[in-house]
């Protein structure tokens, strides 16, 4: 595949992720302490499970969302290489008195399955492979994550092999998919930008409401029993090859700014885009665009999961 083809929703992809990384948390104290800073509870994660999550300053705004697994008696957390020593640094300010180490887990490398071909090379590596949206199969070298989705996706954690090679055609497909599913990703630009409930994350399991304290769990917490969500996340579509910057405004044809662009992918003429915008201009069908192109229509796009 060139970077030129057509793209194709069940297309093969295998390919190195570089714009993800791992970081490895150990320790024993290394559940009690994560469980002290994430949004999503960690009591009793299987191990054939993987989990989405987000960390918070104490004002509630989010600075990571990540996925984690646990992983040789403490856990590795999958996160934008963008945001990765940010966020490490803002963990371990809070490490001093737990038992743990946390570092980057250089020796692995993440990649990207989709299509039979590149689903029967994952296979090849892996073995078996989860059927379950979240679900984990593992050996020796390879932790395997099917992704949630109308297409089978899987996310591999390669422990110690040989490189695969990037395809930046087949990085471009991926993260038109990721954008699809509709989780967003944080990067340096958009930390501390939200609430973690304007992100869905309450929408993806990424947040629990009964586990313990955690740091911003406080304004998290009052956000779903005395707040009114005022905007949250929502997918949309617009004709285009240039992405449009993130934090870039939405706005209404007047020029009044309802929204912001977490992230978007473009690819053969069209855009594809998450982005936080005001809930009420939503549901009064308010038309947007983004600012300074009031000749390019967004279109709302259905999301592959209820908001809750």
């Amino acid at each position: 595949m060139t970077d030129h083809e057509s793209f194709n929703a069940s297309e093969t992809i295998y390919t190195s992720l570089p714009e993800y990384c791992l970081i490895d948390l150990q320790g024993a104290d290394a559940e009690r302490f994560l469980q002290g800073q994430a949004t999503c509870d960690l009591t009793g994660l299987p191990e054939d499970k993987a989990l989405l999550g987000c960390t918070n300053t104490p004002k509630g705004r989010a600075y990571g969302v990540f996925l984690l697994a646990r992983h040789a008696g403490g856990y590795l957390i999958r996160l934008p290489v963008s945001i990765a020593e940010d966020f490490k640094q803002r963990l371990d300010k809070y490490r001093v008195f737990f038992k743990t180490r946390l570092e980057m887990a250089t020796d692995f490398q993440l990649l990207g399955a989709q299509g039979s071909a590149g689903i029967e090379q994952a296979r090849a590596l892996a073995g078996e492979l989860p059927d379950q949206p979240w679900a984990i199969t593992r050996n020796d070298k390879v932790i395997a994550i099917r992704l949630p989705g109308e297409l089978p996706r899987f996310e591999l954690w390669v422990h110690a092999l040989p490189p695969v090679p990037v395809s930046e055609s087949q990085v471009n497909t991926w993260k038109w998919h990721e954008t699809s599913a509709g989780i967003a990703q944080l990067c340096p630009e958009t930390v501390e930008e939200f609430v973690p409930q304007m992100l869905n994350l309450q929408s993806l399991g990424a947040i629990s409401f009964k586990k313990g304290c955690y740091t911003g769990q406080e304004i998290v917490a009052r956000m779903r029993y005395l707040g009114k969500l005022k905007k949250r996340l929502y997918l949309l579509e617009a004709k285009g090859d240039q992405t449009l910057p993130v934090n870039s405004a939405l706005v209404d044809g007047e020029g009044h700014k309802w929204g912001q662009v977490v992230q978007c992918v473009a690819h053969e003429g069209t855009l594809r885009l998450l982005a936080v915008v005001d809930n009420e201009t939503m549901q009064q069908g308010t038309g947007l665009f983004p600012e300074g192109q009031i000749n390019r229509p967004l279109t709302v796009l259905p999301l592959p999961y209820e908001v809750q």
